[in-house]
């Protein structure tokens, strides 16, 4: 069965099914919508799809005679099974095709970032500890560095001096010598939590200075080169930060190595030679910068 009013067309249809109703209504205006109803009593079920007709053809008359009732009990029976409205297709309009081609989906992915250079800095440091090797006998030492920090590598010179150590060798004889150096050294490090580990190494170059000492000598300076590679491994805390303290340990492994003598009437006489290896350990304060 099929109704009309204006614009608007309803099409029902009843059928039975194993002993119950089921009813279909089709309401085509604006929209088109679907409801399916199922019960037991088909007076009833003609009684709501009349009832959902007339409220689709005609809206505003029949809310006001529902409104005039409302004290009326509300119907009881078939279950009503809402389908929804099927919207007709509407052509896509140009705002919301552009509105979607500037969606971040649809945007190409960002460019990646370039590469971050690594960060450029400034050390300077003062240190001093025991020297062992570059005098008669253990002596103290002094070292100052100065560089330049790119990431993880450090390239730094340095300038040491290892101060002047007497050394008796008979009565009324004596030597006094002490060693300075300067070189570069080239360094990695490895940032932990608390500590910042280095180690690397290079080359000094220097001199020892040495002159005979006491009674029986005749005061007269003398200079000998001295060359060496050196390896170094160290600690700064903390590992960040404008300043940290330092602790570090260097070897050196002569290539020159000079010695000094005293000449008497036999003739010369070697009475000290920097050893072959030397140790020195030094702490000391480190600044960063910036």
């Amino acid at each position: 069965m099929t109704l009309r009013s204006g614009g608007a067309r309803a099409s029902v249809t009843l059928r039975e099914r194993e002993g119950r109703f089921e009813l279909s209504l089709v309401i085509t205006g604006a929209t088109i919508e679907r409801r399916e109803l199922v019960g037991d009593d088909c007076r009833t079920l003609a009684r709501a799809a009349a009832l959902m007709v007339a409220v689709a053809l005609a809206p505003l008359e029949t809310t006001m005679r529902l409104d005039a009732r409302t004290t009326a009990p509300p119907p009881t029976g078939p279950v009503l099974v809402p389908t929804p409205p099927a919207q007709a297709a509407d052509p896509p309009s140009p705002i919301a095709s552009t509105t979607a081609a500037h969606t971040p989906e649809a945007r190409d992915a960002p460019p990646p970032d370039p590469p971050r250079r690594r960060p450029l800095g400034l050390l300077a440091s003062v240190s001093g500890g025991p020297a062992f090797g570059l005098t008669p006998g253990s002596s103290g030492a002094i070292a100052g560095e100065l560089g330049l920090s790119v990431g993880q590598l450090r390239v730094v010179l340095v300038g040491m001096h290892v101060f002047a150590r007497r050394d008796r060798i008979a009565s009324g004889v004596a030597l006094r010598a002490q060693t300075s150096a300067a070189g570069i050294h080239v360094l990695g490090a490895v940032h932990t939590r608390r500590v910042a580990l280095e180690f690397g190494g290079g080359l000094d170059a220097g001199a020892t200075t040495g002159a005979g000492d006491g009674s029986a000598v005749v005061p007269k300076s003398v200079v000998a080169p001295w060359l060496a590679i050196v390896g170094r491994a160290g600690v700064a805390w903390p590992p960040e930060g404008r300043l940290a303290v330092t602790v570090r340990s260097e070897a050196t492994v002569s290539v020159l190595r000079p010695s000094i003598g005293l000449r008497d009437g036999l003739g010369l006489n070697e009475v000290f030679s920097v050893a072959p290896v030397s140790l020195h350990l030094l702490a000391g304060v480190l600044i960063r910068l910036p």
